[in-house]
């Protein structure tokens, strides 16, 4: 059933794929605002992310370069990769 999806998506062309992404991501902004709680963003963001990974297959990209790229954001920003800031030196705990 999941490969007739997809097949049926790829077949209307990228910019069918693409306005599936834009309604996925309408749809997840809606559940959130709209009170729907969390188990119905849960469900939209996974349409969201499956959608928009059909997009990244038809191009070719792979999930590991969003990734990457996500991580290289996160560096320049100064964003440890496990998400904990180190203590600062003028901090609560400085010179403890």
């Amino acid at each position: 059933m999941l490969l007739h999806l997809v097949a049926g998506l790829l077949a209307k062309g990228e910019a069918a794929v693409c306005r599936k992404i834009g309604e996925e991501a309408v749809e997840v902004i809606t559940a959130a605002l709209g009170g729907e709680g969390d188990r119905r963003v849960v469900e939209e963001v996974a349409d969201l992310w499956f959608h928009t990974m059909v997009l990244l297959g038809e191009r070719s990209i792979p999930l590991r370069d969003v990734l990457e790229e996500l991580a290289r954001r996160h560096a320049a920003a100064g964003v440890p990769r496990d998400g904990v800031s180190p203590p600062r030196p003028d901090g609560p705990t400085a010179g403890a």
